[in-house]
């Protein structure tokens, strides 16, 4: 419920008038004479992004970054004492797989933290001080999208039949071919009979 009514918000609230598209065009044009912007013809933007609305917006999308890996933090440190504290009733194997899948989770939950939190800071800082930060215009498409790069990187590494397959493959395809093609190289080069065995 929480989550589908801050969706709509973030939804809804840029759309609110007065957008002053004709405003901000004009300071566009006027602050970047080097570039020919008026043969794209009419185009949009926020009149400021330090406007309350979209500060809420912003602050909103931030908030959350921090908020759910705070709970998964809390969540996480009640299973651990449970697990500590069940005694008997769960085997030693069955504690430590649920610890590894624990400390998965975990780094999955901070990954947005890490990713989103200081690019987000940054983003603030250049908004309401003025000052330009231009990587912050290169690495927030960069850090936004990370996650979804690592989560697949972190399941491999922490799901043991998954690493196990990854590195069967590895070992199978890359070492695999690498020996032959060295083996090939040295009968090629060598004019006695070498012959080379697999360790």
């Amino acid at each position: 419920m929480i989550n589908s009514l801050m969706t709509n918000f973030e939804v809804i609230n840029p759309h609110i008038p007065p957008y002053r598209f004709d405003f901000v065009m004009n300071v566009t044009i006027q602050s970047h004479p080097e570039y020919d912007l008026e043969k794209y013809g009419q185009f949009g933007g926020f009149h400021s992004v330090t406007a309350p609305l979209h500060f809420i917006n912003t602050a909103l999308l931030l908030a959350i970054a921090v908020t759910l890996p705070t709970v998964i933090l809390f969540w996480r440190s009640l299973i651990l004492k449970a697990l500590n504290e069940s005694g008997a009733s769960f085997s030693e194997k069955t504690k430590q797989n649920s610890k590894i899948l624990l400390k998965a989770l975990t780094v999955q939950a901070l990954t947005p933290l890490v990713c989103y939190v200081p690019i987000g800071f940054l983003y603030f800082a250049s908004q309401f001080s003025g000052y330009r930060f231009v990587f912050v215009e290169y690495f927030l498409a960069i850090f936004t999208t990370l996650p979804c790069a690592i989560d697949p990187i972190l399941t491999i590494y922490f799901i043991t039949p998954y690493r196990k397959w990854i590195l069967q493959q590895f070992r199978k395809n890359i070492v695999g071919q690498t020996w032959v093609q060295t083996r090939l190289r040295i009968q090629k080069t060598s004019s006695s009979s070498v012959i080379i065995t697999k360790a």
